[in-house]
């Protein structure tokens, strides 16, 4: 009852972290299966913030990125999102800050607030870049 049979939890599918180029979720820093193992953790801890936040549902705007789509949105170069480990997200009913606050409390070791959404990402759990805390 935890998992659906895809090995999704119960509140996010694989398409909601799809690279929005059509790549799905290859061409990335890693290969396609560290890249859906890593989406699958993040999916957990998605899991504690949504419960956190009074079961509101989450709506990912950017999961997994593929090199070639992180560059066409301008994104960093060794993004988290390079490897599955990151998402931008809005939470229905939260502020962005409120959302920080909360997801600083489910296992995200970055996380930024902008004005229409949150960045979270577990980069410390992962040897891909920046191994310290990101909340600032």
């Amino acid at each position: 009852a935890l998992a659906d049979p895809d090995w999704t939890t119960p509140h996010f599918t694989w398409g909601e972290f799809a690279s929005k180029d059509g790549s799905e979720f290859t061409g990335g820093k890693v290969s396609n299966g560290q890249t859906r193992l890593n989406v699958l953790f993040l999916m957990w801890k998605l899991e504690a913030l949504r419960k956190k936040a009074g079961e509101r549902p989450i709506r990912i705007r950017s999961g997994f990125r593929s090199v070639a789509h992180n560059q066409e949105v301008g994104g960093a170069s060794n993004s988290m999102h390079l490897y599955g480990v990151a998402a931008d997200i809005v939470v229905d009913g939260h502020t962005p800050s409120g959302v920080a606050s909360l997801a600083k409390t489910c296992g995200f070791s970055g996380v930024k607030a902008y004005t229409g959404h949150v960045h979270i990402d577990s980069r410390i759990q992962y040897p891909y870049g920046s191994q310290s805390w990101w909340w600032p």
